[in-house]
């Protein structure tokens, strides 16, 4: 029999459950005690030092294989390109579920929130025949080990990574007065360029101009993939051939010809830029918080950012010094993706379900890694929450809950529902499941539930 609802509860616990549902995938079973000795500090623990060791990632092929095997099939014709299409298929899948069994078996969910925020930002997705083969790799080799650190740094790994230089096709750009394009004219693709200006850093159309992006066009041209055949297959190389020589203006400066290391300058003048610092912390607010996050919130980040030199974990941690931040009101609807993995870490679910929940993704309509080409999934509410969806919603989580109510054992659903929210479990909703007979359908109800839904 479930107890009576507390009639308080301490100012810690609560800041626990909105740090493990906010910043997270939301608390197991049991786990908001801890948390509470210091909620701020769990979501920064997170983000602090090395990250967790994951042998089921590192035993996953690289992308220099990945890439040259790709280079390979489309300069041997379409028959090779459809044999490896069905090799890559196969692939990606074991890559889905050995990616989606580590973020189950995570001690840090938090960490697993941000790298797919950031895969997700940089916009590579399996849907892109480009980028297919490529897309977990640049997760493993770009946004894990580099999403802490300066977005000097973790910008400049995404643009040399293959899965980049080739879904933007960048490696047969070439300038005008190259060496390659001396006599056949400008050879030029800005769709690289335009990705890094307009998305990936200043964004705003005031903070940048059209010049500007066909500058950055000829400072990128050269930055390739090695072929099959050249040393260091699959792998970024710098093609002086085809590089647009002569001195460049980017952003009201001028830049002196210096072949692969001007694209570099202009990334790290791109990332110290006022606009970029703000792009960022507004996308990942809308993330985190809210569709329309708090101004005084989204200032907190860009000094987090600016103050630490450019700094992700800045960034983060101007979030969580933002009052606005943990606030109790639930503003934002989780994702299909955030939603399954809520389930798996409620009922204290292990790696051997990856296959599970990467099906019930699938289902509800956030394939990992399969994001619309360049946009991504979208970030606001409406996304997620059409009448359709909140139905098909309501029906996975009444079959999750049926499966999983024995992870309960004798537990009372009132009382699991509080040791996985805490007070987010308005007195409302603990009534309703302390009324409701039928054990499973009480836990469908508090997945169902809008403390549960949101975050």
């Amino acid at each position: 029999m479930a107890q009576p609802y507390p009639t308080e509860f301490s100012p810690e616990i609560g800041f626990a459950a909105i740090a493990a549902s906010r910043f997270g995938y939301g608390a197991r079973p049991g786990q908001l005690s801890a948390i509470s000795a210091d909620p701020a500090g769990w979501v920064m623990s997170q983000i602090s030092g090395r990250p967790e060791p994951s042998p089921g990632l590192d035993a996953l092929a690289g992308s220099p294989a990945k890439a040259a095997a790709l280079i390979d099939a489309h300069a041997s014709g379409p028959g090779a390109v459809r044999a490896h299409r069905r090799a890559v298929q196969a692939a990606f899948e074991r890559e889905a579920r050995t990616h989606v069994a580590h973020t189950l078996a995570s001690k840090a969910p938090v960490r697993e929130r941000l790298v797919r925020f950031w895969c997700n930002f940089f916009g590579i997705t399996a849907t892109d025949p480009r980028s297919m083969s490529l897309a977990y790799a640049f997760e493993r080799e770009v946004v894990r080990p580099h999403l802490t650190g300066s977005y000097t740094k973790l910008l400049t790994h995404a643009v040399r990574h293959p899965a980049m230089l080739l879904a933007f096709e960048n490696s047969g750009s070439f300038g005008q007065y190259s060496p390659a394009g001396l006599g056949s004219g400008s050879g030029l693709n800005a769709a690289l360029a335009q990705h890094i200006v307009t998305r990936l850093t200043v964004a705003d159309e005031t903070a940048h101009t059209d010049r500007d992006i066909v500058e950055l066009t000829k400072m990128l041209t050269g930055w390739s993939v090695a072929g099959p055949a050249e040393p260091n297959a699959g792998t970024f190389v710098f093609r002086e051939e085809l590089h647009q020589p002569q001195g460049k203006f980017f952003l009201n400066r001028a830049y002196p010809s210096a072949g692969a290391l001007e694209a570099e300058a202009a990334l790290d003048a791109l990332t110290r830029r006022e606009p970029t610092a703000r792009n960022l912390a507004a996308r990942l607010a809308r993330y985190i918080l809210s569709d329309a996050p708090a101004e005084d919130v989204v200032d907190s980040m860009i000094d987090g950012y600016a103050g630490g030199g450019n700094s992700l974990r800045g960034l983060v941690q101007g979030l969580v010094d933002a009052p606005g931040a943990w606030t109790p009101v639930q503003a934002k609807a989780k994702s299909p993706e955030d939603l399954v993995l809520s389930v798996a870490r409620a009922l204290d679910y292990g790696p051997d379900r990856a296959g599970v929940a990467l099906r019930s993704m699938r289902a509800l309509g956030q394939a990992p890694k399969q994001a619309p080409l360049v946009a991504g999934w979208p970030d606001l509410d409406a996304a997620w929450t059409a009448p359709q969806q909140v139905v098909e919603r309501a029906q996975w989580v009444a079959a999750a809950a049926a499966e999983g109510i024995q992870a309960l054992g004798t537990t009372a659903v009132p009382d699991f529902a509080l040791s996985i929210l805490g007070p987010l479990v308005t007195a409302r909703t603990y009534r309703r499941l302390s009324v409701t007979r039928d054990r499973a359908e009480a836990l469908g109800l508090l997945f169902a539930s809008p403390e549960f839904q949101r975050r």
